[in-house]
């Protein structure tokens, strides 16, 4: 699948209800955080602060994916745990058929701006 927008990319997506949860994930972390851009980058929608990545959104069969950068999920793994949450060391899986835990998507979301604030690369300089 080849998106060159956010739209493309919802609308290549079959099931009307992934669409409009990414849809709500994205406009929910972009009211939390204003200065966010949506962007496609390698076919998938990402939250950029200026030219930084943020976190990054993979719609699969069975859930949604949320990426950050590896610190990030490093550092949020305790209460990851805690919640149940199925995550690999760059993203989280949300199922389709649960809802958003929004509490955590704040978490990674303003650990990421707040380690990244000053970054004026994609990724954290290792």
């Amino acid at each position: 699948m080849t998106a060159n927008s956010f739209q493309d990319y919802l609308a290549n997506l079959s099931a009307p209800a992934h669409r409009e949860r990414l849809r709500e994930v994205a406009d929910w972390a972009m009211q939390r955080a204003p200065q966010l851009r949506l962007a496609m980058k390698w076919n998938q929608p990402m939250l950029l602060w200026g030219k930084t990545f943020i976190l990054g959104f993979s719609a699969a069969t069975r859930h949604l994916s949320v990426a950050a950068e590896p610190h990030i999920m490093a550092e949020l793994a305790a209460e990851l745990d805690a919640r149940g949450a199925d995550y690999t060391p760059n993203l989280v899986r949300l199922p389709w058929s649960q809802p958003v835990d929004y509490e955590l998507l704040g978490m990674m979301l303003d650990r990421q701006c707040e380690t990244k604030k000053e970054c004026t690369t994609f990724w954290l300089p290792q």
